[in-house]
């Protein structure tokens, strides 16, 4: 007769697995959680990134006279950015304290209000603050001469990091000490802004002919000529793009 040994697990053992299959599990769905929250913020990075681009280049594209301008005087209060009429960062910018440029009248859009409304900055779950700011190069106030600092800064609550405020800052200098300010071709923010140019040309054939006869006699009378000359029709073309490329054609029969 056979005896089979009927033993198995124990108590212990099993509580054992158990124990090290939890770890092993919950381990795993903490790096997934941790994971889901990295590309989340990155999400929301990405977006504000392109929201503080967006305030920037809509600073860029105004007029300089508008740009330069500044701010609207008030406009600003509550601002934490704004300290004692520097702009300083409450992102933790080391080094940034500058004056802020200001006027009396209304200014446009992003410099007035220079803090977007939430509902032109909000997407599904987050809620982004974006504001911009002109300040001057100098730290003396009024001496425009080092030219301006255009700023634009966006925060928001970023989900996965306990609600703690994240910053996106997109800085661009801008100066322009003279010429290409006309609005009218060169609307833009720069010292010389792309532009295009071209002009074209044509002349017409035709023929001369002089008598060496009395005033108001006819040249063929007595095919008595002195001079005659024949011009030829002719074609010219020039461009010029940002006055570093031109080019120049000339045609003729």
């Amino acid at each position: 007769m056979t005896h089979r040994d009927d033993s198995g697990f124990t108590m212990v053992e099993l509580i054992v697995a158990m124990v090290i299959l939890v770890t092993v599990l919950l381990t795993l769905i903490t790096v997934q959680v941790r994971a889901l929250q990295g590309v989340a913020l990155g999400k929301q990075r990405q977006q504000a990134t392109a929201y503080a681009n967006r305030a920037m280049e809509q600073m860029r594209a105004l007029p300089y006279g508008t740009v330069t301008a500044g701010l609207n005087s008030t406009d600003l209060t509550g601002d934490p950015n704004l300290t004692g009429g520097n702009l300083v960062p409450t992102c933790g910018a080391a080094g940034i304290s500058e004056p802020v440029v200001t006027t009396g009248s209304a200014a446009t859009a992003p410099l007035y209000p220079h803090v977007q409304t939430i509902a032109s900055t909000a997407t599904v779950n987050v809620s982004y603050k974006v504001s911009s700011y002109v300040t001057l190069v100098s730290t003396t106030p009024g001496d425009t001469s080092q030219g301006y600092w255009l700023t634009a800064i966006a925060n928001w609550p970023a989900t996965g990091s306990c609600g703690a405020t994240k910053t996106v800052r997109s800085r661009s200098q801008l100066f322009s000490p003279s010429g290409f300010l006309a609005t009218a071709t060169h609307p833009f923010s720069g010292p010389c802004q792309a532009f295009y140019d071209g002009a074209a040309a044509s002349t017409t054939a035709g023929i001369t002919v002089s008598s060496a006869g009395a005033a108001g006699t006819t040249p063929f009378t007595n095919n008595d000529l002195t001079s005659g000359s024949v011009s030829l029709p002719s074609l010219s073309a020039a461009v010029q793009s940002e006055e570093m490329i031109s080019a120049r054609g000339d045609v003729r029969a």
